[in-house]
């Protein structure tokens, strides 16, 4: 295995998957960015590569990801497959001396999971995955209102709406479900709140006949005495918007509103913070300082594995409910 460290000159990026999160809200942030040199693109189909190519500036485009992790000048991979390929190709970037940004979930298994924690602890790159809402200043302004204040009781209302029949990421051998393979955000959002705190104890319900497909409500509880609730339901009404995360800890209160506003609470007085945002800007922004350093990665390894075995843990018990 070849050691990734601090990158001299251009980061050489390469992405593996093009598809349609990565060219709306990814490759624009590295697109032009000084610095940055977009060497390769690999996709499973050829004219979509082809396409990242000439839309984007990549100096390669092809169908093999054995092609990327090959070319000594990418320093940095970015995975954007579909959720099933993430982990073996995070393991095999890492064992190659890439830097590797993977968009969520890291894992959609145990057995997955568990290779990959091997791997990158036997690895110095960089491994990070898209958990971008705690990049958010909106995210930086809420915790700073609660931090150092004890435990934190928290409720993260998430209106996912629905998908279309048939839609990949309900496919479990390919998509892992939406818990898996959204709900971690949210997992990880709460995990940030208390500043990683480990997850001591998670537990999950259905709600109603359709118990698989309505609400589901995911109590989670930190070592440091926090406890968080997820209510994730696809029945709501879109024009609600979609998250809303209410905050209580030693007095304070804090609400975020789907990502536009922040409002704390202290001390009787009320002060609302208006920049919006989800963060993805920020997020390769110190995912991008980190390659360039050679380390240390935005999250911790123990935070990344802690939240996806959590949400593992949930679509378990999930399952056995159903």
């Amino acid at each position: 295995m070849r050691a990734a460290g601090p990158v001299a000159g251009d980061v050489g990026v390469a992405f593996v998957g093009a598809g349609a999160f990565a060219r709306g809200v990814l490759l624009p942030l590295f697109q032009g960015r000084p610095g940055i040199s977009l060497r390769r693109v690999a996709t499973a189909h050829g004219l979509t590569a082809f396409d990242a190519q000439r839309k984007f500036g990549f100096k390669d485009a092809g169908t093999e990801a054995g092609d990327v992790l090959a070319d000594p000048l990418v320093h940095l991979v970015c995975i954007a497959t579909r959720h099933d390929a993430h982990a073996a190709l995070v393991v095999d970037a890492l064992r190659a001396g890439k830097h590797v940004f993977v968009e969520k979930p890291l894992a959609i298994d145990e057995s997955q999971l568990r290779t990959v924690e091997s791997a990158a602890a036997s690895s110095t790159g960089v491994l990070l995955v898209g958990f971008n809402r705690r990049f958010s200043p909106l995210a930086a302004a809420m915790r700073g209102a609660i931090e150092g204040r004890g435990p934190i009781v928290a409720n993260y209302r998430v209106n996912a709406g629905a998908l279309p029949p048939g839609h990949w990421l309900n496919d479990p051998e390919v998509g892992g479900g939406r818990i898996i393979g959204e709900g971690c955000h949210f997992v990880d959002f709460l995990a940030y709140l208390t500043g990683d705190a480990v997850i001591d104890s998670v537990e999950a319900r259905c709600a109603g006949a359709a118990r698989a497909r309505a609400g589901r409500r995911h109590p989670a509880r930190l070592l440091d005495g926090s406890v968080g609730q997820i209510l994730y339901t696809a029945k709501g009404d879109p024009a609600l918007g979609k998250e809303r995360v209410e905050v209580h800890a030693g007095g304070a209160s804090v609400v975020l509103d789907d990502f536009r506003s922040v409002e704390i609470v202290s001390g009787g007085k009320r002060r609302k913070i208006g920049a919006g945002g989800k963060g993805h800007a920020e997020e390769i922004a110190a995912l991008l300082a980190a390659v360039k350093a050679g380390g240390p990665s935005p999250i911790a390894l123990a935070s990344l594995v802690a939240t996806t075995r959590a949400t593992l843990r949930v679509h378990e018990a999930i399952s056995r409910a159903d």
